[in-house]
């Protein structure tokens, strides 16, 4: 599922799975250093725009109404 946020190809979704196996994130900025990655909240809000738009084919952070 994280491939499916803009911006997150299978190199910084390995860098997640990687870094989480180490320890948990505690936040966007832990998440971003540590997996060096841009701006992964502008990512996710990115994605929910998208979905709300209906703009994707699976939905991860909003429901079909």
């Amino acid at each position: 599922a994280l491939e499916l946020i803009p911006g997150i190809g299978k190199k910084y979704m390995w860098q997640i799975l990687d870094e989480r196996d180490r320890k948990p994130f505690k936040n966007f900025e832990d998440l971003q250093q540590r997996a060096n990655m841009p701006n992964p909240a502008k990512l996710l809000a990115k994605r929910i725009l998208e979905e709300l738009a209906g703009e994707s084919k699976h939905r991860l952070f909003t429901r079909a109404l």
